[in-house]
Formats: C-alpha cells, structure tokens, sequence
C-alpha cells in the first residue's frame, strides 16, 4: 500500500522540470521510501530529442561523410516520403516495446503476468509491474536502443540510402527518451525501480 504524502518537490534537470512524487511503500516486510520520477508527454518528447540529438548527429555527419557516394537515394516527395516514414514507425514501435518486455523479463527475472502491453491510443506501450534491481531494469529501458539502434546502424552501413538513413534515425529518436529514463534511473541512485504504468518515468525505491 503506498500513503502520498501531500508535499510535492521539483527537480530541475537543465533547463526541464522532472516532476516527483514523495511516498512511502510497504514492500513486505520492509517499508521503502519511494520517489515517483515522471515527465508529461511534452517534457518526455522535448528531453527524448536532446538525449537522442549526439546519435542523430552521428548518424548524418555519418552519412555525408562516408557513405553518400554510394549510397542508394530514392526521389520521395510528398505522399511518397508519408508512406515510407508511417511504415518503418509501424513496423519499428511493436519491436521497440516487446523488447524492453524481453529485456525486463530476461534480465530483470520478472516474473510472469508483470510485463503488460497495452494500446495508449492507437500506440502499443510495454510496462513492467514489478520492481527491479536498477540493472535489470535499465537492461530492459535499454534494449530497444541497444537491437534497434545497433541493428538500424549496421543497415546504414551496408546498404546505404534513403530507406536505411530513415530506419535508423526514427530508431534512434525514438530511444531517446529511454536513454533519458535511464539516466535518471542512474542519477537516483534507487536500490529497487519499477515503471510508472501510467506516465513516461519510473518510481525509484529505497530502503529506510
């Protein structure tokens, strides 16, 4: 059972806001003090671009630098270019989320029943129930980054163009905000994390 306290407190990141929630938890037998670390949609958005902003970088100077000699260009304009980005992002997105449920469940031992996936709109969204150890838990905040991106990198390198220049800067972009979470998670300092279910961010917990 968690008893919020009614204070609320900010902690300013840069030049952003991250929100928290001060509470106790009683986690069996031993009472925790808990801390709910969370972002609106905007901040998680705003954050998720500067975090991801190096990678990108990367990625063009990357591609101009090295690779635009041979790489293979498509002439997509308009309804052409809407086409190609609506389906690398669906394609991506589903894979983007079952992989922080592997990793939750592979890495952080979770057990079965507490990776939920839901639909938040017309967006899949992957959850974990349970509280983690924080390695397990930014094993699972990570992966997407780690498959998605590694693997988008290697399909610019080899077959570069259009379509592999897209793939990995949506891939990218899009694992900035769990590069964001997962450097808060860090800064924290919490012994155990779990998923905020509802809000982008977690809820970091520590023994008394």
């Amino acid at each position: 059972m968690v008893h919020y306290h009614s204070c609320r407190d900010f902690d300013v990141i840069g030049e952003h806001i991250l929100r928290s929630e001060v509470a106790i938890m009683n986690t069996g037998t031993a009472a925790m003090d808990v801390k709910k670390y969370t972002m609106t949609g905007m901040q998680a958005q705003v954050r998720g671009f500067l975090f991801a902003l190096p990678f990108l970088l990367l990625i063009f100077g990357l591609f101009r630098g090295f690779l635009f000699q041979r790489a293979v260009l498509l002439d997509m304009q308009g309804i052409g270019f809407t086409v190609v980005m609506v389906v690398i992002i669906v394609l991506s997105v589903p894979m983007h989320e079952g992989l922080h449920g592997i990793g939750w469940r592979i890495f952080g031992k979770a057990g079965k029943g507490q990776i939920a996936f839901r639909l938040q709109g017309l967006m899949p969204m992957c959850s974990c129930r349970a509280a983690l150890r924080p390695s397990g838990y930014l094993a699972g905040v990570m992966m997407p980054f780690l498959v998605l991106g590694g693997a988008s990198l290697i399909f610019l390198l080899v077959y570069p163009g259009t379509i592999s220049l897209l793939t990995a800067v949506v891939n990218f972009y899009m694992a900035g905000a769990d590069i964001a979470i997962a450097f808060f998670v860090v800064k924290s300092g919490a012994e155990l994390v779990k998923d905020a279910e509802e809000e982008a961010g977690f809820v970091a917990m520590y023994r008394e």
